[in-house]
């Protein structure tokens, strides 16, 4: 043990002393001059030969006593690889209504029609960045992250309590409401043909038409969607040919989103100065929570000198984790007496049911496309684009957690490895 830290010792000491030396380095004295012949009758002597030592090229590399010691800059370290793209994909789902609207007979229909209305999605970007590390043998480690929050197209309209364009328009049906309301119901009663807490036309709208008043209600709808996942796994590199395979294996966790909200306004104002007021509003959110085993087969075909590559990805995954979902409807009524007989109503009554469950939801993810990469000194860069598909199995819609969910629509990264 003495030696080992005798050794050190003298590493270091030689390191210091070696890095003084290289770094300040003292003037050379110039060589003595040969001695002069000396005058002895004719006869000459050979001048004595001079030897110069040069100094030994100092080494990376120094072995004492079988300790082997090496520049920190020598020791191999692999590859790393780092990169971002955009997810420019679009929402869609097996059944995503905003609202349903029952519409009184038309001439020469005879019975009244229910039309769902489905809730309009545009393409949304969201980002992704990776980061690897790759040895030499092809095994190594990456992580990822991606995440998406995105809105729909908010609905809005009024519907008047009569007339042609007069609709009764109920909440989804697929909504877990308790429909606590409907037990309790308003004076006047509800319209026939409601089915949830949330519908149209309101208790205000019906009353102000009882005294010659339409007034119509002002409905919005709209919902949202997020998504946050991370991943964490081991990947290892084969070659064959003009074909490289990168196989993965990990974790994956994901946070996942969707909410539904609806909102109804009246605002009425009758000969004598009475007044009314209706606010009603619904807001349902369900949520998952989770993570578990992901794993993928990657796979790029050169396309001769090009540079070019076509490219495929496959992943699938199975999360375990809680599901949550949360219902609350409110009604604000202020009427000062619009409708006489009706006395004047002050109320706010609020609806809620909330349910946490264990839930499974498997996910599979496809891409292909094309990769383009070129060499930058010790650098490589690669530029990818490609048709990218997500299905996210029993993830449901805004109003309801059954069904399934797909993101749709391209993948554009750029990664630089070294």
């Amino acid at each position: 043990m003495k030696r080992i830290c005798l050794a050190v010792i003298a590493a270091v000491l030689f390191t210091s002393c070696e890095s003084i030396a290289l770094g300040q380095e003292e003037p050379k004295n110039p060589p003595p001059p040969p001695p002069q012949p000396k005058d002895d009758g004719g006869k000459k002597e050979a001048p004595p030969a001079v030897i110069y030592l040069q100094p030994a090229a100092p080494q990376n590399n120094w072995e004492w006593t079988g300790i082997s010691f090496r520049e920190p800059w020598d020791i191999p370290l692999g590859h790393i690889e780092v990169g971002a793209g955009l997810l420019i994909v679009k929402p869609n789902f097996e059944d995503n209504p905003a609202f349903a609207s029952h519409l009184p007979p038309a001439p020469g229909v005879p019975a009244h029609q229910t039309l769902a209305h489905a809730f309009d999605w545009t393409f949304e970007v969201g980002p992704t960045v990776w980061l690897g590390w790759k040895a030499d043998n092809g095994l190594g480690v990456r992580a990822s992250y991606f995440t998406l929050d995105q809105i729909s197209r908010s609905i809005t309209f009024a519907n008047p309590p009569a007339g042609l364009t007069s609709a009764i328009i109920n909440e989804p049906a697929s909504l877990p409401d308790p429909k606590s309301f409907l037990l309790t119901p308003a004076v006047p009663p509800v319209p026939p043909g409601v089915t949830g807490d949330f519908f149209s036309p309101s208790t205000i709208a019906s009353r102000a038409l009882g005294v010659g008043v339409v007034s119509p209600d002002s409905l919005a709808f709209g919902s949202s969607l997020r998504f946050d996942t991370l991943t964490l796994e081991g990947t290892d590199d084969f070659t064959f040919g003009p074909v490289a395979l990168t196989v993965t294996g990990g974790g994956r966790f994901l946070y996942h989103k969707q909410t539904y909200g609806a909102a109804l306004v009246n605002h009425v104002a009758v000969a004598g100065g009475a007044r009314a007021l209706e606010v009603d509003t619904l807001n349902y959110r369900h949520t998952f929570n989770g993570g578990g085993p992901t794993a993928s087969l990657y796979a790029r075909h050169l396309l001769g000198e090009t540079g070019l590559s076509v490219y495929g990805d496959l992943r699938g995954s199975i999360l375990v984790g809680k599901g949550r979902q949360n219902f609350i409807a409110t009604q604000l009524i202020r009427d000062t007496g619009i409708a006489p007989p009706i006395p004047p109503q002050s109320t706010f009554r609020i609806d809620q049911f909330v349910d946490n469950r264990d839930d499974t939801l498997p996910v599979t993810e496809f891409e292909l496309g094309l990769e383009y990469a070129a060499d930058f000194g010790a650098c490589r860069v690669f530029l990818q684009g490609a048709v990218a598909a997500q299905t996210y199995f029993g993830a449901g819609s805004a109003t309801s957690e059954n069904g399934n969910l797909s993101l749709f629509g391209l993948h554009i990264a750029l990664g630089v490895s070294r």
